[in-house]
């Protein structure tokens, strides 16, 4: 596991979240990071437990905003946000949350790197998902909120694999969510597929405008491209459920929102993580004065506050 802060250690979580950087993985038999680039990634296989009948579906329209709108909104609710603390003292004999490094106060130690050198499966990539960047998110956001350690509050910010939500859930991609209350039961969801299952162009064909109707009905009903299926995929999950969410392949990160009828999506360009080498340099993306762990962090905040 990361290395506990000192204990006489104390940081904010705008110190810790603008320092994070998500590690590079790969697999044992390989000297390959799973991280570098792939363009596209090979076609998916049509899921029978995806096709639907005619007009099933209301996803009709997606929508991308622009990312002066999305960045400008990040910035300003971190600046106008009072310091808050993480006191190290407080992880004393506990498990601390906050996996992900950021330098000066949280790195990697043995066991980190030897299982980011073994991510042979998925059930590696669900708990580097889980374990490591979703619970760092779920940790920031328990301070942020002000709730103590271990309470109620602080555990229902704490991400569930949900994939069982989708009929294809044996598919390439994973679900998370928020577990919420009974009047709110999923307020975020997190969409997650492997960046050799889905790349860099996957990711900006995901984000481009659409308009999903045509002649012979809402495309989504039988999807057969591969943005195609996880806007399926999603308009699935969402439905009767929460609004708000965000999709992945690890690198690049989008941001979306359905309309209350879930006839339109919104959603962001997909930006670029920052990623951690297990030399300890990293990659530099554009820099656009936030990372996307502090976008993602930003945008479940949000949703928890208007879903």
């Amino acid at each position: 596991m990361a290395a506990e802060p000192d204990s006489k250690t104390v940081f904010t979580v705008q110190e810790y979240l603008s320092g994070v950087c998500l590690p590079t993985f790969r697999k044992s038999s390989t000297l390959w990071f799973t991280t570098a680039p792939h363009m596209r990634a090979l076609s998916w296989p049509e899921y029978p437990e995806l096709q639907r009948p005619r007009g099933t579906r209301p996803l009709r329209e997606i929508e991308r905003s622009p990312n002066i709108k999305f960045i400008s909104l990040a910035k300003n609710y971190f600046s106008s946000m009072q310091p808050i603390e993480f006191n190290a003292a407080d992880y004393v004999g506990k498990d601390c949350p906050l996996r992900l490094a950021s330098p000066r106060y949280v790195t990697y130690e043995t066991d980190d790197i030897m299982f980011l050198k073994s991510v042979d499966n998925e059930q590696k990539f669900v708990t580097l998902m889980q374990d490591y960047v979703l619970d760092t998110v779920s940790e920031s956001l328990r301070a942020i909120r002000r709730h103590t350690l271990d309470s109620p509050q602080a555990t229902a910010l704490r991400f569930k694999e949900a994939s069982h939500l989708c009929t294809a859930h044996h598919a390439r991609w994973d679900i998370f969510a928020l577990p919420g209350t009974p009047d709110r039961p999923f307020p975020f969801f997190v969409f997650v597929v492997s960046p050799e299952e889905f790349g860099i162009q996957d990711m900006m064909d995901f984000t481009d405008p659409r308009w999903f109707e045509n002649a012979n009905g809402n495309q989504l009903n039988t999807p057969s491209k591969m943005y195609q299926t996880l806007w399926a995929v999603i308009s699935d999950t969402c439905k009767g459920r929460g609004r708000f969410f965000a999709v992945t392949n690890y690198i690049r990160w989008a941001f979306g929102e359905l309309s209350p009828a879930g006839t339109m999506a919104y959603t962001t360009y997909a930006f670029e993580s920052t990623l951690m080498k297990v030399d300890g340099t990293s990659t530099h993306p554009l820099d656009l004065g936030l990372n996307t762990i502090q976008m993602l962090t930003f945008w479940v905040d949000h949703a928890l506050k208007h879903s």
